[in-house]
């Protein structure tokens, strides 16, 4: 796997993949009767503003994605914004997007830096190994209940969110940009993982596998059957987005994935 020259621009490209990720699951819940979680995307500039109000505390679907300097004149507004949802709100910062200003602005407006989050990213491969009873296709429409399940259980998500965490992901189900995978152990459905196409970029999203079935290969599998599709699809690159150092990390970089960028997370002091 060969690796492009990282540039401010190409970390740019690699982050609107998760932006646009998020942006697709809100869009899925905000067309929703009544929009009935509070699902909202908007724009502040280049950054995108995204929220679900009926999970305030859920820090990944109340952000503001690709801020940079050029938006620093809307930061009474986002945080007005966020203010009327009663959310705290959290700032992505991609290295070689920042200042020495923003973080000043942003610490007077009560944010600091909370952690750090993994991109990782490389060429896709077309082939890979073959692990012993596992096999990787995608969902059915009949499935699309079993993926769901299978999310719920395999990230130990609270029963009670449910409905807007798995209708936000089954909903793009046929969607043209996206492609939902089941991983199986001798038949049996043990792992989940998704693709997005954007912009030439394939992101490797939202993948996880039962308990039960860990320790066999079902994780890299889905890996190199989505790498593989990203090729087929016309995608130069392919990306992730992780928990630092987490066993993720390490999954993707077996497969030939290097980490990009680590892009710092603000949080606002409650």
């Amino acid at each position: 796997m060969s690796f492009p020259y990282l540039s401010a621009e190409l970390a740019r490209r690699l982050e609107n993949c998760d932006t646009n990720f998020i942006r697709l699951r809100l869009e899925v819940l905000a067309r929703l009767e009544d929009n009935p979680f509070g699902a909202e995307v908007r724009p502040f500039g280049d950054a995108t503003g995204l929220t679900i109000s009926s999970m305030a505390g859920n820090a990944l679907f109340n952000r503001v994605a690709e801020f940079t300097p050029a938006e620093l004149d809307r930061l009474d507004e986002i945080v007005a914004w966020f203010e009327e949802r009663k959310i705290g709100g959290r700032f992505d910062l991609l290295p070689g997007h920042v200042s020495p200003e923003l973080f000043k602005a942003l610490a007077v407006k009560g944010f600091y830096q909370s952690g750090f989050y993994a991109v990782l990213y490389g060429e896709p491969q077309t082939g890979g190994p073959e692990f012993p009873g596992v096999s990787v296709r995608e969902a059915q429409p009949d499935e699309l209940s079993v993926y769901g399940d299978i999310y719920m259980t395999g990230f130990g998500f609270p029963e009670e969110r449910r409905e807007a965490l798995v209708s936000s992901m089954t909903g793009l189900y046929g969607h043209p940009a996206v492609r939902l995978y089941l991983g199986l152990v001798d038949g049996t459905p043990a792992g989940i993982g998704f693709l997005l196409l954007n912009k030439g970029v394939g992101y490797l999203g939202t993948a996880t596998t039962l308990a039960q079935f860990r320790g066999r290969g079902v994780q890299k599998a889905l890996m190199y059957r989505r790498m593989a599709d990203a090729a087929r699809h016309g995608c130069d690159l392919v990306t992730s987005h992780t928990q630092y150092a987490s066993l993720s990390q390490t999954n993707m970089e077996r497969v030939g994935l290097r980490l990009a960028y680590t892009k710092a997370v603000w949080t606002r002091l409650s």
